[in-house]
């Protein structure tokens, strides 16, 4: 490391007066190339220094005495802007300067200048301004001492007080942060079923979907989407299902029957020439024949009945059709002409008109099977079509249904855990609160709870060693920050304890009696207070222990016995709940609310 010494103006000794007032302009042009400073840095490995020598001399003084003026440029700890930076070495600059304004001017104006060239700004990034500091300032005092009487003074000044405090408060904000992060990881789980929701957004607002109810809803979906389809396929098939077949079929028998009798009756009566009986019984069947017949006209649809006469040229719509010659045969067999009657009877047209008639009886069957056979085969399909929606109906809704009752029951237990979580945090809040913790200890000694009590106690007392070693190691965490590291000297020598690390030592040791002390009383099944704990959190509390003994971890951890007094706190519930409802709680209540009125 080098550096710029200016040099000492002498004023030699001289009567002549023209010869000192040349002397004194020549000191005055040496003063004016003075005040432009020259400025050496070296770099080491770990330190920058940027030192000014710019210095004015004092006519009246010995010529010999000169001020130098060191600036240590660092990176401040805390994260601070160029222009602080800038106005902060320049104040070291005017606190250092003992003369000379425009001096010091320039000196800033140099310093600016080195601290904008990209070379420190790499260095300002890798090394901390207290080792900066600490390792400047050996070599430095090794040129103060080498300068000797040449030089007047050698300041130095560390910039860090500022800094240490902005550490701390960034290393407070960085804790901080850190909590942060923790905290919302913890509630990571309890914000799931939320964040898994999908908003949409309708006329009648935004509906927030989960999959709850997205399954309803494509279970109702498909539900409806069933009813539908089966009304529809109903519907169809009522049309089908009205028509009676069978009714037509006995009608078409009745009237066939019917007609036949009559031909045979009034056959018997022509070739035999006798009327009684037969001509009645040719009444009479005849009759019921014809009612048949027109049973089935109306029975029929306006167009089958045409389609059943086959164009016969014997019927038409407007007439029933029945034999109209079978009348004419009995009124000449009544009249005695008999030989007549059996020519009309033999006769071609006669034949024709029965042949006809038998051919609309069986063409009246052959439709009456046809729509029975329809009527079936539609009322099959239309079975089978609704048997498949209801099928599928059941396949997607039972499922959807069962996954619905299942998610719903879980998550009622669910937020049955959270409720008892939620009272059992009233609980602890009830624990830290000290006149409410007596009431409550007194209400668990008449509840026979007081091994309890005497857990989440004991359990208190360690959170508070807890918080007491976390602010501990804060502090610690701060002053070996801001404390020097970068001599050699001081890492090769064997590291002593602080006062905080010894505090922290009994902290930790404290923490460890006390969680000693709630293992062998209350966890232990051994214990005097032993409560009904799990084999295997029992088992997690000791592998936990024995690993602080042996030095394994430094530090026990602060969630030692948090599952453990969550677990109790729930068992607790319905005495807290007993012990809000008691008189003494309600009374206490009431006067911190009234406290509280009275303080706004």
């Amino acid at each position: 490391m080098s550096t710029t010494n200016i040099p000492s103006t002498c004023t030699p000794s001289n009567d002549d007066p023209n010869v000192v007032l040349d002397i004194n302009k020549e000191e005055e042009l040496s003063k004016a190339e003075n005040q432009t400073t020259t400025c050496t840095s070296t770099l080491p490995s770990e330190t920058f220094v940027g030192a000014d020598c710019d210095r004015t001399t004092n006519p009246s003084s010995d010529p010999t005495n000169t001020t130098t003026s060191v600036i240590i440029i660092h990176e401040p700890l805390n994260n601070t802007t160029e222009q602080q930076q800038q106005h902060h070495n320049t104040d070291n600059i005017i606190s250092h300067s003992s003369n000379g304004g425009d001096d010091i001017l320039s000196t800033c104006a140099e310093a600016e200048f080195i601290c904008r060239s990209p070379q420190i700004q790499q260095m300002k990034k890798e090394f901390s301004g207290a080792n900066l500091i600490d390792q400047v300032a050996q070599p430095l005092s090794k040129v103060n001492s080498a300068v000797g009487a040449s030089q007047k003074s050698v300041s130095i000044k560390k910039v860090t007080s500022a800094n240490d405090v902005t550490t701390k408060a960034e290393s407070q904000s960085v804790i901080m942060e850190t909590r942060t992060v923790f905290s919302l990881q913890s509630k990571a789980t309890s914000k799931t079923s939320k964040s898994e929701e999908i908003a949409v957004n309708t006329c009648c607002g935004t509906v927030e979907l989960n999959c709850i109810r997205v399954l309803s809803i494509i279970g109702m979906l498909v539900n409806i989407a069933a009813f539908i389809a089966m009304a529809v396929v109903i519907s169809i098939a009522f049309p089908v299902s009205t028509t009676n077949e069978v009714e037509l079929l006995i009608l078409r028998a009745d009237a066939n029957l019917y007609s036949e009798v009559a031909a045979s009756s009034l056959k018997i009566a022509v070739y035999s020439n006798i009327t009684n009986p037969y001509i009645p019984r040719w009444k009479s069947t005849k009759e019921k024949a014809t009612s048949a017949i027109a049973a089935i006209v109306d029975a029929l649809p306006p167009n089958v009945f045409l389609t059943l006469l086959n164009g016969s040229a014997y019927f038409n719509s407007s007439n029933i059709p029945v034999n109209p010659y079978e009348q004419v045969a009995v009124d000449l067999l009544l009249a005695g002409k008999q030989k007549e009657a059996i020519k009309l009877i033999e006769s071609k047209n006669f034949t024709s008109t029965s042949l006809a008639w038998k051919s609309v009886v069986s063409n009246l069957l052959t439709y009456a099977k046809d729509l029975a056979r329809n009527k079936n085969d539609y009322l099959l399909t239309a079975s089978s079509v609704n048997l498949g929606l209801i099928g599928t109906s059941v396949l997607f809704v039972v499922p959807i249904v069962l996954t619905v009752f299942i998610l719903a029951i879980n998550r009622e237990g669910i937020s049955q855990k959270r409720l008892k979580k939620a009272n059992a945090i009233m609980l602890l809040d009830t624990m830290a609160d000290p006149s409410l913790r007596q009431l409550f200890r007194k209400h668990c000694e008449q509840e026979k709870a007081v091994e309890s009590f005497d857990f989440l106690e004991k359990v208190a007392m360690y959170k508070e060693f807890c918080n007491q070693s976390y602010d501990l190691q804060e502090r610690l965490f701060d002053q070996t920050s801001s404390s020097s590291s970068g001599e050699k000297e001081m890492q090769d020598q064997p590291k002593k304890k602080t006062a905080l690390e010894i505090e922290l030592e009994e902290v930790e040791k404290k923490k460890y009696e006390i969680a000693f002390e709630i293992f062998t009383e209350f966890v232990d099944e051994n214990g005097e207070k032993a409560l009904n704990i799990t084999r295997s959190s029992c088992e997690e509390v000791k592998t936990k222990l024995d690993h602080f003994n042996t030095g394994q971890n430094d530090h026990l951890p602060d969630e030692l016995f948090d599952k453990l007094q969550t677990e109790l706190a729930i068992v607790m519930l319905d005495i807290h709940q007993r012990f809000k409802n008691t008189l003494a709680f309600q009374k206490k209540m009431k006067i911190a609310d009234i406290r509280k009125k009275r303080m706004n």
